[in-house]
């Protein structure tokens, strides 16, 4: 269990858990483990000159056999996950509704599901039991419960005690007959959230099975092409697919590209991978909306979310830079990304100067209808500079129906996002909605903050 003390079988040292499947103290004694538990010998560097190439090829047969032992390890442990048993606490979940008890982690005391509010939920995995039925469902019981990650089962707990605190109201709301429909259409959009979530756990799990095997084919085939090219013997024998198709003409399948050219990915914080979901390094984004609609603010959030602020920056053309009293400035304080670097452009020139740099490695333009790029000057820097992720944001048209500029913008994007203002009964704005309505990557989604 995660936090417990553990005696390393290969050297004997006392170490904590960090992880449920942490079993030794350090890689290199998992490593010397594994060696040992597969029939692999040690390897001599004795007499080997440690910049030769025999020493770099060795090196690399070495990473390439750790990777392989961990791939193995892994696929391993995914396989005993059983969809059914997830899909089987959702549904139970979802019939009992008002017997569900919450707990804290490292809390005996039972949150029932009236008691539940934000605070409840914030900062802290739960665990989710029934209250006639408490071994069935406590998930620390669960074989496939220890398979999905902190953040995967703290995000499922937390669907689920809304799920139940939404079934509570309505059902309150049934009783005094005030504001029913509201109550409902929560009732069902919480519910339907907590499905998808179950759902996309177990297309996450599929897909990592089915990748794995394929990575490890790849790592295979490399170390085959080393031992071909400087005549030595091979770790692994090379995986070789016969064909009779004519060199100049190429016909391969989805599978096979992503084994030679694996795609490097982003995984992206909530709420982010809520709405893109998982994507490669280099997309092409285009975020448009009406005035005040949080472009900026979300593109900001989303720079922050990247992880590297050193290598993310905003170009502006909308605001002045050249003192604190500087909307843009306020904008940044509020939402806690005052570190995220900011650039004043005042032409396509300068922001083509700044892509062509290549200094940033996520680079959001603010905006390219006031700047007045055009599809084909988006088309030429990505040509130039096509590790780098380029989000622009567009100004929507006068009626808001459309953002402004012809529909080459949205054929040539990878993802398009709509911001949308959320007002109250008054009429107040009271925060963005933004809802994915392109993604070639596959998940189309809205979220509100």
């Amino acid at each position: 269990m995660k936090g417990a003390t553990a005696i390393c079988p290969t050297c004997g040292t006392q170490f904590v858990k960090r992880t449920y499947h942490h079993t030794h103290c350090k890689t290199s004694c998992r490593v010397k483990y594994n060696r040992k538990k597969h029939g692999i010998p040690e390897p001599d560097f004795g007499g080997m000159k440690r910049q030769g190439i025999a020493a770099k090829l060795h090196r690399e047969e070495v990473r390439s056999q750790e990777k392989l032992l961990d791939l193995l390890q892994e696929l391993e442990v995914l396989e005993q996950f059983r969809p059914e048993e997830l899909q089987d606490l959702t549904q139970t979940i979802l019939d009992n509704p008002l017997s569900m008890s919450f707990y804290q982690t490292g809390s005996d005391a039972p949150l029932l599901v009236r008691e539940l509010g934000s605070q409840a939920l914030k900062g802290k995995r739960l665990l989710v039991k029934d209250r006639q039925n408490a071994d069935k469902l406590d998930t620390d019981k669960l074989p496939m419960w220890k398979i999905l990650t902190d953040g995967e089962q703290f995000d499922y707990v937390k669907r689920a005690a809304r799920f139940c605190k939404t079934f509570y109201d309505y059902q309150d709301a049934k009783i005094d007959r005030v504001m029913l429909e509201i109550e409902r259409e929560d009732m069902e959009k919480a519910r339907k959230k907590f499905i998808n979530y179950s759902n996309d756990i177990i297309a996450r799990i599929e897909d990592e099975i089915e990748e794995i095997p394929l990575e490890i084919a790849r790592i295979q085939n490399a170390s085959a092409r080393r031992a071909r090219v400087f005549g030595l013997q091979a770790s692994t024998p090379e995986i070789t697919t016969p064909s009779t198709i004519p060199e100049n003409i190429i016909i391969t399948t989805a599978a096979e590209l992503e084994q030679q050219h694996p795609r490097p990915s982003i995984q992206l914080p909530a709420p982010f991978s809520e709405l893109l979901g998982q994507i490669p390094f280099n997309p092409y984004i285009i975020i448009w909306g009406d005035a005040g609609s949080g472009k900026t603010g979300f593109t900001l959030r989303f720079l922050k979310a990247l992880g590297r602020t050193n290598k993310s920056a905003l170009c502006t053309s909308e605001a002045s830079l050249t003192s604190a009293d500087s909307p843009l400035v306020s904008l940044a304080r509020l939402t806690k990304t005052k570190n995220v670097p900011l650039i004043q452009t005042h032409g396509i020139a300068e922001a083509e100067q700044i892509v062509m740099s290549k200094q940033f490695q996520f680079l959001a333009i603010d905006s390219a209808s006031r700047l007045g790029l055009t599809p084909d000057n988006v088309a030429k820097w990505r040509t130039a500079s096509p590790n780098t992720m380029l989000i622009l944001l567009m100004e929507s048209t006068k009626g808001g129906a459309e953002f402004k500029g012809n529909n080459a913008w949205k054929h040539h994007c990878n993802i398009m996002i709509r911001a949308e203002i959320v007002k109250n009964e008054e009429g107040i704005r009271t925060h963005g909605r933004y809802c994915t309505e392109k993604n070639q990557y596959g998940t189309y989604a809205e979220i509100e903050f």
